[in-house]
């Protein structure tokens, strides 16, 4: 059976998880024993093993059930990411980021909902555009495919 899902580390770069892919195919082909037990639980012929298997390795050690809904997340995170303002004002020490998006930056009282992170909130309107840009992309945010 296969580990629980690790999260995605902040900011990682698709670029990054098709290398991670590339080594990890090169390892099965190498007969590595850490990369033939990880590729266990979804593939039994390591021989045949392929670069669209090991993506697909990747994206389900993260959660995901398919390298395309994957990429469509990292697009959409992107997508936000650069709507989202550079800095946030008083952040130094201040709770003042948990009184509005710190995406759109509209105050928790023009919001239904404020969803607070660690250091940052995201109203509802914000994760309503992050589903429309998964929709865009194939992927579905409220489908939980295993």
């Amino acid at each position: 059976m296969a580990d629980e899902p690790a999260p995605l580390p902040d900011g990682i770069q698709l670029q990054t998880l098709k290398d991670r892919a590339k080594q990890l195919l090169k390892a099965v082909q190498a007969g590595d024993a850490q990369a033939l037990e990880r590729v266990a639980p979804y593939f039994d012929a390591a021989s045949a093993f392929s670069l669209q298997q090991a993506q697909l390795v990747v994206a389900r050690r993260h959660g995901f059930a398919s390298w395309r809904r994957l990429k469509a997340f990292i697009a959409a995170r992107d997508q936000l990411l650069e709507l989202a303002p550079k800095e946030l004002p008083n952040s130094a020490g201040s709770a003042d980021w948990q009184s509005h998006c710190s995406f759109c930056k509209k105050p928790k009282e023009e919001v239904s909902k404020l969803i607070a992170g660690s250091q940052s909130t995201i109203c509802n309107e914000c994760v309503e555009l992050c589903a429309d840009i998964l929709k865009e992309h194939g992927a579905s945010p409220s489908s939980a495919d295993s």
